[in-house]
């Protein structure tokens, strides 16, 4: 008898005892999940934080683009070309051998070859100037002899790029004018191909032939990188349009470091650094033009 009864105390001991642990384990794996579930919440709400905190610099950066595109088209639509340097018609042809679509009524002629319309403040000849091989290239050529643009010039010629980058450039399939927008499925293998392919030859009946691929996003970069280098070199007087040329032209210098190696890559930041263009010419347009 005596030892039934130490029999049944030590089962119910062992009872007691198991289901002490049973309740120790559902009590370790409650805080288990538990710890789970706050560090997922946890997690969630950090990520949603992050995702708000980048809204919010977008939201705040785009706020202060506009900003800036704002004032940029005031200063456009207030200013008048610099009356020192200018010079008779009769002296810039013969100084400079323009050509006579170059200088009518409407036209202003400076001392460093450029040449401006007085109602349009639109430089008739800048693009060529600063692009041809008698240009900005020769040390000893009127332009740089008188150190480039000064004054008022700048934004003239601000005005005469940003119009012509947006007007002129080339897209993926050899293009004129058109916008660069989101890849398709067509040009992405337009870019794919070896550079120099005669398959991206584009011939325009009776103009020069263009190309397409790689190589027209190359030419928008390097036009941009010229065009907008030179109103930024010569901008101190204008912070805005000085920040606004060098945050522009830090797209197309990123495409350029990118290469064809990384051409999709390449093309966005080409893409985002055109649009900035359009938005400024639209700009432009609506308060200057």
């Amino acid at each position: 008898m005596k030892k039934i009864l130490i029999l049944f105390s030590f089962l119910s001991s062992l009872l007691i005892l198991s289901a002490c642990n049973e309740g120790n384990e559902q009590s370790a794996n409650s805080n288990e999940v538990n710890a789970k579930e706050v560090g997922s919440e946890a997690q969630v709400n950090s990520s949603n934080l992050q995702i708000r905190n980048q809204e919010k610099f977008e939201e705040d950066a785009a706020n202060n683009f506009m900003e800036k595109d704002e004032r940029i088209a005031e200063t456009l639509a207030e200013f008048e070309l610099p009356e020192e340097g200018r010079i008779s018609h009769e002296e810039a042809k013969e100084k400079f051998d323009h050509r006579p679509y170059l200088l009518d009524s409407n036209s202003i002629a400076f001392n460093n070859a450029l040449v401006f319309n007085k109602e349009t403040k639109l430089s008739e000849n800048y693009i060529d100037v600063i692009t041809a091989g008698t240009g900005i290239n020769s040390s000893d050529h009127p332009y740089n002899e008188q150190g480039g643009l000064y004054e008022t010039q700048v934004l003239g010629a601000f005005i005469t790029s940003v119009k012509s980058l947006s007007e002129y450039r080339s897209t993926v399939s050899g293009e004129l004018g058109e916008s660069l927008e989101k890849l398709t499925e067509e040009e992405e293998e337009l870019l794919n191909i070896e550079p120099g392919s005669e398959e991206l030859r584009v011939s325009n009946e009776g103009e020069q032939p263009s190309v397409k691929g790689w190589r027209s996003i190359e030419m928008n970069i390097a036009q941009a990188q010229t065009y907008l280098g030179e109103v930024q070199e010569h901008s101190d007087e204008y912070e805005d349009i000085q920040e606004w040329t060098e945050e522009t032209v830090k797209y197309f210098n990123e495409a350029e470091e990118l290469g064809y190696e990384n051409v999709e890559k390449a093309y966005e930041k080409t893409r985002v650094g055109m649009k900035r263009i359009d938005d400024m010419k639209e700009k432009i347009e609506n308060n200057v033009l």
